[in-house]
């Protein structure tokens, strides 16, 4: 499997830790234990379909080294990873888990555990001890208690597939099922609202300077090429798009100035 990368952000922990996200072919090398360090970049490795072996590797900027293996055998498709309340939640999607470690220590805590036939796709911290889980073939995202790790509900969705997701505003805007945009209301736990956008949308981004959410929409095999929907989060609006006139499933979308 070719390197892809799938989506490029940097999180600080404690002013020391960076994280990067990507994909990549598994490694069958042997585990390495790190010298002391204070600042890294994580990558995750997806890991081969049906074979459980999803690892994490490291780029130390302090000497300029890669480590490899540092957690090997994570689970089947390593498909997201963020740094949540100073741990690193790895999200591995066929296996239908999520793997919690330490960052400074690379070693594992614990593990949330989905039911039989869902698979969790991205994480994203809502309070200080929720998260939600968006996930691939169901009509419904997940809400995790992270002083737990496990899943205490469901956020009703319909329409299937529910891929990315971002919060402003005390909301979180999930991308759902063909064409739509959720606004979740973290507050009073409902669905509050849903807005129109491109064809299958996927990765969402919160721009809190412009008060607006990006979604990055895939398009289909048949006439709609990918696009950009930029959403106003106070109006709940559609305010522009712009259509990738020669491409189809572009996969990253990452914010600049």
């Amino acid at each position: 499997m070719k390197n892809v990368l799938r989506i490029l952000q940097f999180i600080l922990l404690f002013g020391a830790i960076g994280l990067l996200q990507s994909c990549e072919s598994s490694t069958t090398t042997t585990p390495q234990t790190p010298t002391a360090v204070t600042r890294a970049v994580f990558v995750l490795n997806e890991g081969q379909y049906a074979k459980s072996n999803s690892t994490l590797d490291a780029y130390f900027t302090t000497n300029d080294s890669t480590v490899h293996n540092l957690l090997p055998s994570l689970g089947d498709v390593g498909n997201d990873v963020e740094i949540i309340n100073g741990n690193l939640y790895l999200v591995m999607n066929n296996s239908g888990k999520i793997v919690v470690a330490r960052p400074d220590t690379v070693k594992k805590l614990d593990s949330i555990a989905f039911s039989t036939g869902q698979a969790p796709n991205k994480i994203i911290q809502i309070s200080p001890t929720r998260a939600i889980v968006t996930q691939l073939y169901s009509d419904f995202a997940a809400l995790v208690d992270l002083q737990s790790s496990k899943v205490v509900g469901e956020i009703p969705l319909g329409n299937g597939t529910n891929i990315g997701a971002a919060v402003l505003h005390n909301k979180a805007f999930i991308s759902n099922g063909t064409k739509w945009l959720k606004v979740y209301d973290i507050a009073g736990n409902t669905v509050a609202d849903s807005i129109a956008v491109g064809i299958t949308p996927q990765t969402v981004f919160a721009d809190s300077i412009h008060d607006q959410l990006a979604v990055l929409c895939w398009g289909d095999f048949m006439n709609n090429t990918a696009s950009i929907y930029w959403v106003n989060a106070t109006t709940m609006k559609v305010i522009d798009s712009t259509r990738f006139a020669g491409g189809r499933f572009i996969q990253s979308l990452v914010m600049g100035k």
